[in-house]
């Protein structure tokens, strides 16, 4: 047994010996080893390390962007063209007023406020034309007016004054007697009819009777002088003249009847 021993022992080391000397690949064949195919272990723990990847670039840096180019200011817009002024409003036609006035309604007076001559009118034309004006073309007013002249031939007893009783049928009619009545007018307008008395009664004589004046020219001259009385009763006339002028165009002169 010990015999048997000794002959493998001996019998390995001719082998081994023979490995050595043949290589590897003579000792596998002696051996009767496959070659084994060395597979390099996945993550095995003895595996040499990978090389560590190298650190990313870093990106470039994005340029900034160009500033945007400023929009272009708007071109200002083009003002708007004034709008043409309204024409003035014309004045009225001519027409005598209960009251004598005569010419536009215009606030602004114009023709109305015409001087005469008359104490009274002179100073109303001057200082008050505005709301003579309005009055003249109002139906309210005007018909106050006259009932305020046509109250100083027989005024009331009672106290009260013909101005009172006229400015309660028509606000501009207080507004205008307080013009007159509170302001400068006071003396010359004392118990005078209110308007143009002789710009009217000239009128009519120049259009129904002037055979019997030299002009208008004339009339408005002289008319002034005349008394209240005289103007008033020659005006009626005149009026009753235009339905008959060989009857009252001798009244309105003051021929016969009218002083």
């Amino acid at each position: 047994m010990d015999d048997e021993r000794d002959v493998v022992s001996a019998v390995n080391r001719l082998i081994v010996l023979g490995c050595l000397s043949l290589g590897l690949a003579g000792c596998n064949l002696a051996l009767g080893i496959d070659e084994a195919e060395l597979v390099e272990p996945d993550g095995g723990l003895g595996g040499s390390g990978g090389t560590s990847g190298s650190s990313g670039s870093g990106g470039t840096s994005g340029s900034s962007g160009s500033g945007g180019t400023s929009g272009s200011s708007g071109s200002g817009g083009t003002s708007g063209s004034s709008g043409s002024g309204g024409t003035s409003g014309s004045s009225g036609s001519g027409g005598t007023s209960s009251f004598g006035g005569t010419g536009g309604t215009g606030a602004g007076g114009g023709e109305v406020c015409a001087p005469s001559g008359e104490g009274c009118w002179d100073c109303t034309a001057s200082s008050c034309c505005g709301a003579y004006a309005a009055c003249v073309g109002d139906q309210a007013c005007a018909s106050a007016v006259a009932k305020y002249n046509d109250c100083l031939a027989s005024p009331p007893t009672d106290g009260s004054t013909c101005a009172e009783l006229s400015a309660a049928l028509s606000g501009k009619f207080l507004t205008l007697s307080q013009c007159v009545f509170l302001g400068p007018c006071a003396t010359a307008c004392d118990d005078y009819p209110l308007g143009n008395l002789c710009g009217p009664y000239c009128d009519c004589m120049d259009e129904t009777c002037s055979d019997l004046i030299d002009d208008k020219a004339a009339c408005l001259a002289s008319c002034p002088s005349l008394r209240l009385d005289q103007i008033r009763c020659r005006s009626l006339h005149c009026t009753f003249a235009q339905s008959d002028a060989d009857m009252h165009c001798p009244h309105a002169a003051g021929l016969h009847v009218c002083p």
